[in-house]
């Protein structure tokens, strides 16, 4: 169930209370929300007693921060619920990262991930993708930075997106779970002429003295779209499958379809 809890993210109620059952903070991102509503799954599979679990800036990061056993345990299991090995290998394949190096390399897998920059660098460091050190300096940057990585990433001098995709040759027939706001820096410099409904290109007083070819994902993508990236003259071929996430309506209905209608047959990350 999800409904607004003030100050909470989520509580589990364990089979002693008459559980199992848990209650999700309605009034969460998309983001923190699958976080929360894995780390309370977690409580559930291990069996766990009544749990409290508080809202946290999932991008600030707990790198370190002790916290009970079966905190610890619940948080683990959600990592690698929302994180499996595989797919972590695939979102970085589809976002051409070889082996994470930087803040925005973090970045991009978490898009692909629909994960939070902390949870998804403290995540590559259990992978041994990277070390502990390099995950605690990326987060550290990312909370101190972010705003002005993200405005280089879009090609933006001001207001960058809380999330920007990079778009590479590996996405084609990709499907991206994006959020309104989020803004597709396409690639070759190049933004289709017939945008589906639902996008919009930046004008050019929303760009940086360097300008990218970025589209921005706005409120009126309510159902899944097809966006066709491909270059001029056959020079690229990228057709992406965009969906965002199910409208929420209330306590008893946390989610529901915006429209009822099936995917394309096309490849999850």
């Amino acid at each position: 169930m999800a409904q607004p809890l003030d100050g909470l993210a989520g509580v589990y109620v364990g089979p002693a209370s008459m559980g199992p059952a848990t209650f999700i903070n309605s009034a969460l991102g998309e983001i923190p929300m699958r976080q929360t509503a894995a780390h309370e799954l977690g409580h559930h599979v291990f069996g766990h007693e009544n749990a409290l679990d508080e809202r946290v800036d999932p991008d600030h990061g707990t790198l370190g921060t002790p916290l009970p056993a079966e905190e610890k345990l619940a948080e683990a299991f959600a990592a690698w619920l929302l994180m499996p090995r595989q797919a972590v290998l695939a979102a970085m394949r589809r976002a051409l990262v070889a082996r994470p190096s930087c803040p925005a390399d973090v970045h991009q897998i978490a898009c692909w991930l629909g994960t939070s920059f902390a949870g998804t660098a403290r995540h590559l460091a259990n992978l041994r993708m990277a070390d502990l050190r390099q995950a605690r300096e990326w987060t550290r940057e990312w909370h101190n930075k972010g705003n002005r990585i993200r405005a280089v990433l879009a090609g933006r001098q001001d207001n960058p997106p809380e999330r920007v995709w990079i778009i590479r040759p590996a996405a084609d027939q990709a499907i991206l779970h994006v959020l309104p706001g989020d803004c597709l820096v396409c690639p070759g410099g190049y933004v289709p002429e017939a945008l589906p409904r639902g996008l919009e290109e930046l004008t050019p007083e929303q760009l940086a003295l360097e300008p990218h070819a970025s589209v921005r994902v706005t409120g009126t993508l309510t159902r899944p779209t097809c966006l066709d990236m491909s270059g001029p003259g056959g020079s690229l071929s990228i057709s992406l499958t965009l969906v965002v996430p199910p409208m929420r309506l209330g306590i008893d209905h946390a989610w529901q379809p915006r429209e009822d209608q099936s995917l394309p047959e096309q490849e999850e990350p």
